[in-house]
């Protein structure tokens, strides 16, 4: 966590997550509803447990995942079988076996050095990532520990480079014989005269015949800054996170569009697995077995997918005209309240139902009547 690119991606992927609401659905014919009634509602949506945010909570889930590939939760119930509380554990504590049915066997603590649990399944939220076994995930700093090390000499290197007051180290010859205090000594007095960055582009004065001769390779023919710039690109390919992002933009050629689209893509290939991942997650640990076909979770992620205002409202602006949305849809969209009667679709005229239009031809109103009668309902809420 130390690499700078592995916390932008970890911090990056897990708040991001984290600021999406989940919720909690109930299947309303072919449609959806907010079970906001339900118990699992409050816990999951809005507090998993008596001091922790809905945000903290998954924040924290989240970077254990991307960490060690799983994350865990005791799940607290009533006497009803009924979720009260979410509790985090932290991986190092869980032990996981297979029961001879197949089902997992969690084994944990709470805490370091207190007493252990083991429960069933149905007592453990546990999210995994990466997996190749179905019980456990695998932590994509173990399974890269080779890339990410590879930032981590690269910094150290720097690091020594610039202390040594930007100069490779060298071989400083004296004619003659030199006793061990006399080379002690002299490497002394150059280490502080000429090392360290307040010591850097000094001149040397060499006396009695010595010579300073410069070994190792160059920085620049080791192309090291060229180095750091992959190793963001490389830790940011095991997390899925886009360049621009972890803020390499040396290789952009474009920004609006092309951002955007980038950051499109990360939405639809990086954050949508995850927002899967947690909330089938949620359905098979959480819901009871007379919810399931009822009830299911699923995230908001209407803030995400959407630009700036403008293109969000001339979005808004079709699908209100082909009656895909009505007005108070659009300003809930838009944070605002809804008003009276706004729940009503408005059609255009050419693509009015037929039996709206029967309807109205029925009542002796031609289409000119019809198209001054919407204009006149449609006019005060657009300037509303």
């Amino acid at each position: 966590m130390r690499v700078t690119s592995v916390w932008r991606s970890i911090s990056l992927v897990s708040g991001t997550i984290s600021t999406a609401p989940l919720m909690l659905y109930r299947r309303v014919g072919n449609g959806k509803e907010r079970a906001i009634k339900h118990p699992l509602y409050r816990v999951v949506c809005r507090r998993p447990n008596g001091w922790m945010t809905r945000l903290e909570f998954w924040r924290l889930l989240m970077t254990w995942l991307l960490q060690h590939g799983n994350s865990y939760a005791f799940i607290q119930r009533d006497g009803r079988g009924r979720v009260v509380a979410l509790l985090p554990v932290h991986p190092s504590l869980v032990r996981v076996y297979r029961a001879f049915d197949g089902t997992p066997i969690y084994e944990f603590s709470i805490w370091y050095g207190t007493e252990r649990f083991r429960v069933t399944g149905d007592n453990m939220f546990h999210l995994r990532w990466g997996a190749v076994n179905p019980y456990l995930g695998m932590s994509p700093i173990a399974v890269h520990a080779e890339a990410i090390g590879d930032a981590i000499a690269a910094r150290q290197f720097g690091s020594q480079f610039f202390a040594n007051g930007a100069a490779m180290s060298g071989v400083l010859s004296v004619p003659g014989q030199l006793g061990e205090d006399a080379q002690r000594r002299i490497a002394a007095q150059w280490a502080v005269n000429y090392s360290g960055p307040a010591n850097a582009h000094r001149t040397a004065v060499l006396a009695n015949g010595a010579k300073y001769e410069r070994i190792g390779i160059p920085p620049n023919e080791a192309q090291w800054l060229e180095l750091r710039g992959f190793q963001v690109e490389d830790i940011g390919r095991i997390y899925g996170v886009p360049p621009h992002l972890l803020g390499a933009t040396t290789k952009s050629t474009s920004w609006g569009t092309g951002i955007e689209q980038m950051t499109l893509g990360f939405i639809k290939f990086t954050l949508n697995e995850h927002f899967a991942n947690i909330a089938q997650s949620c359905d098979r640990d959480l819901l009871l077995e007379d919810d399931d076909d009822e009830y299911f979770f699923e995230h908001d992620i209407s803030n995400l997918e959407r630009g700036d205002l403008k293109s969000l409202l001339e979005a808004m602006s079709k699908g209100f005209s082909c009656a895909a949305v009505n007005p108070n849809e659009i300003r809930e969209r838009i944070g605002l309240n809804p008003y009276a009667d706004g729940e009503k679709f408005f059609y255009p005229v050419n693509t009015a139902p037929n039996s709206d239009l029967a309807a109205a031809g029925a009542a002796g109103m031609s289409v000119s009547d019809i198209a001054a009668a919407v204009a006149e309902i449609l006019l005060p809420h657009l300037q509303d």
